[in-house]
């Protein structure tokens, strides 16, 4: 008995050590696409915001006119990838976008980028 309890013990670890263990893909925060992202422009309320891309992440407590969504991509192997869009409101009015997440149009303001980040794979929902 002792023996057995050895050997699958001993099994159990060289395959966790090989990587034979399966390991998720996780997904956290918002998931935007680009084509959700491109809808967005100053100007637009909040209640327009939230019914293109949904409540956000966080809310700041101590500018309530700054909105963050954020998202992480945690591949089971590889490398973890980041992508976050910050909205400043001037009163009920979006004022500026910036973040890793911009819009491809020129009518939307851009002020802070982090070029370090990649850009995510497509959700498949």
């Amino acid at each position: 008995m002792l023996k057995r309890l050895t050997i699958i013990t001993l099994l159990a670890t060289l395959m966790t050590g090989c990587g034979l263990v399966y390991k998720l893909d996780i997904q956290q925060g918002n998931i935007l696409e680009q084509e959700d992202v491109d809808k967005i422009r100053p100007g637009m309320t909040r209640d327009q915001i939230v019914f293109i891309l949904g409540q956000p992440v966080l809310e700041s407590s101590f500018h309530d006119d700054t909105w963050y969504y954020l998202y992480e991509y945690r591949p089971g192997k590889g490398d973890t990838r980041k992508q976050r869009l910050v909205l400043n409101f001037d009163g009920d009015r979006l004022a500026s976008m910036s973040g890793t997440l911009k819009p491809s149009n020129a009518q939307a303001t851009s002020t802070d980028t982090d070029e370090n980040e990649e850009p995510l794979p497509a959700s498949d929902s």
